[in-house]
């Protein structure tokens, strides 16, 4: 929170004097030497001249520094104001309930999911090599049955020849 600036100090309104010669008559026009103005009767510079008196500098050139207040008369500061109200709390606990209950079976088909779609992959990769190693195996009793031992010996894999 800052502290106003001080005003500088302002000469008092002077009310015009009655026993004055120079404004005891009403003025002939505004611009003769006696004629009092609207500003001086309310104690306005007149126009034209400086509004504020220039600024009292100190010994070395520079202006006065601020007056420092007194701690224990200043407030504490209760941190920064929220610039909107917080919305009302909702009471009801339905929506925070049906969150997580959708969210614990959204959790439960996903996973669920995922682990039946492994275990799918995994069977269908088993019954094709349970099916390419018994169309082999049937390929080699086939060829040894009619004869043609060189065919079923092409038949092997690697290992199996060189044993």
């Amino acid at each position: 929170m800052t502290q106003p600036s001080p005003v500088p100090d302002r000469p008092a309104p002077q009310s015009p004097d009655p026993t004055s010669p120079n404004r005891s008559a009403p003025p002939s026009s505004p611009g003769s030497p006696g004629a009092v103005t609207p500003h001086d009767a309310v104690g306005l510079p007149a126009p034209g001249a400086s509004a504020t008196p220039p600024p009292d500098l100190g010994a070395a050139g520079n202006p006065p520094s601020p007056p420092v207040p007194d701690p224990a008369s200043t407030p504490r500061h209760l941190g920064t104001p929220v610039p909107f109200a917080a919305p009302p709390r909702d009471r009801d606990n339905t929506r925070l309930a049906v969150t997580i209950v959708v969210s614990v079976v959204a959790v439960v088909l996903l996973c669920g999911g995922g682990f039946f779609g492994l275990g799918a992959a995994l069977v269908a990769t088993g019954n094709e090599l349970y099916k390419q190693s018994r169309d082999a195996a049937a390929v080699f009793m086939t060829d040894v049955a009619d004869g043609a031992l060189p065919a079923a010996y092409d038949s092997l894999c690697e290992p199996v020849k060189r044993r």
